[in-house]
């Protein structure tokens, strides 16, 4: 049997924490070729815990930003809270942000993906999957609030968000 100091169970706590809760950014630059052949989102930030959520319906929330100003606004909130990343440039004139929150779930075994996005004559579709934990599952019991911010291109359709409810596989 292994003892470990308060000290040693500390960092190794604090180090699990920094890799569990470290939510990915992107430092992808939205290009006119990457403009052009967008066919599924790109992801801005992604994680399962989320350094800022707008005010919103729970369990699940959704925003869409149109202007430089909003998304300015919303990075200086989204970072202020993180660790330390930050969300790339986007042009307004060709495209939109999306993100999608789930709100604050009990266990490791949730999570929320924009997959896709379509549009008709009428409107613009965007995909959303979003993970349950399947109950015969094991998973760590901790404070998540997974979320995933993208950008689309820019539509002057009206957005309908499309959900899919998925139940995790034990992998």
């Amino acid at each position: 049997m292994i003892l470990l100091s308060s000290k040693c169970t500390t960092v190794l706590l604090l180090l699990f924490s920094m890799l569990f809760f470290h939510s990915c950014s992107s430092t992808n630059q939205l290009t006119d070729e990457t403009h052009e052949s967008m066919s599924e989102p790109l992801t801005l930030a992604k994680g399962n815990y989320a350094p800022y959520q707008p005010a919103g319906e729970e369990p699940l929330y959704q925003l869409v930003i149109t202007s430089q100003e909003a998304y300015d606004e919303f990075r200086l909130k989204f970072e202020e809270g993180g660790f330390g990343e930050s969300l790339p440039e986007v042009d307004f004139d060709r495209h939109m942000v999306v993100g999608v929150w789930m709100g604050e779930s009990n266990s490791s075994g949730f999570d929320t993906e924009i997959v896709g996005f379509d549009t008709t004559d009428s409107e613009f579709n965007i995909w959303v999957r979003n993970k349950y934990p399947d109950p015969s599952c094991a998973y760590l019991t901790v404070i998540t609030t997974p979320f995933h911010i993208v950008a689309l291109p820019k539509t002057e359709l009206p957005i309908t968000f499309m959900s899919n409810r998925v139940m995790d596989s034990c992998d």
